[in-house]
């Protein structure tokens, strides 16, 4: 697998993100501990254990070039990268810590919940988990990005027309499927027009699953355009992050599903197994 170094640029880019997790790990970790991260990527967040006063710190990775680079990157310190799956390998010392920066861009698509799960079924001592909970939930959106982003497709489709192929001929179809889709953009634009909507909520190490299968109730009127699915993580007693549009921009962007017509219940489904979520405008009478 090729490593996209690229991508882990952005998100070494990302200062919020990195402060907020050495700032967790600063208070969670104690002198002495033995610490795992999971997905350590090029490997900053097992430095920062060190640098906390970690008194072991194991790197996990699955990705074998990128544990490569990660081994290189930390070959002047005491952290030692091990290649594979967290469920594949036996820690030794038992951790005391653990960290986990393996958020996809809607929350549960990297597996966090199945891993600290896990973790700490094998290693009941387990004192702390960086992040310790995660929250999903659904707020509906005023957002003229939305509509930009929206026409810029729709142009394409309908410009594409020749001949016997014209895209026009299914507008209904085309705009159901672009709007049973999540997308990830820079909404710092929107204005919420509901409350925050709960779709799950986990205690990472103590929760099992993240499926979960909602419909979301929103307002029949016509000032919203976008539902946004928002994940907020405590990392620590002091510390939160989030993907919610009115904070800072983080390389996760902000997800949303763009409005279907004047439809307002919409269905919002996660499947483990597939690790893919399942979105569906609910039309009168369904």
């Amino acid at each position: 697998m090729t490593v996209q170094l690229d991508h882990h640029a952005d998100m070494l880019g990302d200062a919020k993100r990195l402060a907020a997790f050495r700032k967790a790990i600063g208070e969670v970790v104690r002198p002495g501990d033995a610490v795992v991260d999971v997905g350590t990527g090029l490997g900053p967040l097992a430095a920062s254990a060190l640098d906390a006063g970690a008194g072991h710190v194991t790197a996990i990775e699955y990705i074998p070039q990128l544990a490569a680079l990660a081994t290189e990157i930390l070959a002047d310190t005491a952290v030692r990268v091990v290649v594979g799956r967290s469920y594949d390998i036996d820690l030794t010392p038992s951790p005391d810590v653990a960290v986990t920066e393996t958020i996809g861009p809607v929350g549960p698509e990297e597996n966090i919940v199945e891993i600290t799960y896990d973790l700490k079924r094998r290693y009941p001592t387990l004192r702390g988990i960086v992040p310790r909970r995660m929250r999903l939930y659904a707020q509906a959106v005023l957002s003229e990005r939305v509509e930009a982003a929206r026409d810029a497709v729709f142009t394409k489709l309908i410009a594409s027309a020749s001949g016997h192929f014209d895209p026009g001929n299914a507008p209904h179809a085309l705009a159901r499927s672009y709007c049973e889709q999540i997308y990830q953009d820079d909404l710092s634009d929107a204005q919420a027009q509901t409350e925050r909507l709960d779709l799950a909520d986990y205690t990472l190490g103590i929760s099992e699953a993240p499926d979960f299968d909602t419909v979301v109730e929103l307002p029949a009127t016509a000032d919203w355009n976008a539902v946004t699915i928002v994940f907020e993580a405590q990392l620590s007693d002091s510390v939160t992050l989030t993907n919610h549009f009115s904070a800072p921009q983080t390389h996760w962007l902000n997800s949303y599903v763009a409005r279907f017509a004047d439809t307002h219940r919409l269905r919002i489904a996660y499947d483990a197994a597939g690790t893919s979520f399942e979105i569906r405008w609910l039309e009168e009478g369904l």
